[in-house]
């Protein structure tokens, strides 16, 4: 076990490491499963419990964003090749790959698993049928979509834009109604549901209104969360209760009604996405190419539990 950077132990087990930036990370529901994407082409799930690498899906090009469905059946990935693919999670046959005019940023699927959402750099955001395979609604925006994310009870879609917009939709029927729109100074990078779907997280790229918490029925601000630096991303914990917003060489997580801090990881490298899993286990994406682990007590206290750092699994 090795000292690390003044916030806890580590213990440098194999093997988590991307050839270029690790551009985003997220657990499976069940937190046994991690998938990670990268701007080397690649998008990965791993097995918590072993370290074992599941399954490498390779675009070619970079991949801004990777994800589970509810359930863990499914893996979506949104890419610099126009494409948002689908994959079953235990054939890992391709089920579907949806092109775009410009490259996908991001994809959500449905609670039900019945759709996925995708954002586009070609300034729609885009919502597929799985069953049918084919596109049932596509949302304009007045420039390109960063980021898109399902309410968890399935009846919002909220987009996040570079026209430094906000959009929710109403998504209980299959054409997809604007419900509101609300401007920032800043374009929007980061949207983000609370887990009872009453709240909005959403990160922008100016310092005066960076990472704000939105109530989704009337629109009002709830909390801003102040950072030192241009916040990335920030996301809810699964319960609700915390926001980890990463910016510069940092990840901090907040309480998400108080927006004290709680604790504070740095990193000495860009950091660009972090998730939570419910026991508090922090994941974070950064530019060296490393997927790092946190553990996030319930207090005012965190530490560095492992980074992951060989280049493949033997």
């Amino acid at each position: 076990m090795a000292e690390h950077g003044g916030h806890g132990r580590t213990k440098d087990t194999a093997c988590f490491l991307h050839k270029r930036p690790v551009r985003s990370v997220n657990f499976s529901s069940s937190g046994q499963l991690l998938c990670t994407s990268s701007e080397d082409g690649t998008a990965r799930v791993y097995e918590l419990e072993t370290g074992r690498m599941v399954k490498e899906v390779d675009h070619g090009t970079t991949i801004w964003w990777s994800d589970f469905s509810r359930d863990g059946s499914m893996l979506c990935t949104a890419s610099d090749d126009r494409s948002v693919r689908v994959y079953d999670c235990k054939t890992w046959k391709l089920l579907e790959m949806f092109g775009h005019g410009l490259p996908a940023k991001c994809a959500s699927f449905s609670p039900d698993g019945q759709f996925v959402a995708t954002a586009s750099g070609d300034a729609f955001a885009r919502i597929f049928d799985l069953e049918e395979g084919e596109e049932v609604a596509k949302l304009k925006h007045d420039s390109w979509v960063i980021s898109v994310r399902y309410s968890p009870d399935g009846t919002l879609l909220a987009t996040g834009s570079a026209d430094k917009c906000i959009r929710t939709f109403d998504v209980t029927s299959r054409d997809a109604k604007l419900v509101s729109k609300r401007k920032f100074t800043g374009l929007v990078t980061c949207v983000d549901f609370s887990p009872d779907s009453r709240f909005i997280c959403v990160t922008t790229t100016r310092t005066e209104d960076q990472t704000q918490i939105v109530e989704v029925a009337s629109g009002r601000q709830e909390m801003a969360i102040e950072q030192d630096a241009l916040t990335v991303s920030a996301r809810f914990s699964p319960d609700g209760d915390r926001v980890c917003a990463v910016s510069s060489d940092h990840a901090r997580v907040f309480n998400a009604r108080s927006g004290e801090i709680i604790c504070c990881f740095e990193h000495g490298v860009h950091v660009n996405y972090a998730a939570m899993r419910a026991d508090g286990l922090l994941c974070t994406a950064a530019t060296d190419g490393a997927v790092r682990f946190f553990a996030v007590g319930d207090g005012h206290a965190g530490h560095h539990v492992s980074e992951r750092i060989n280049s493949q699994i033997e």
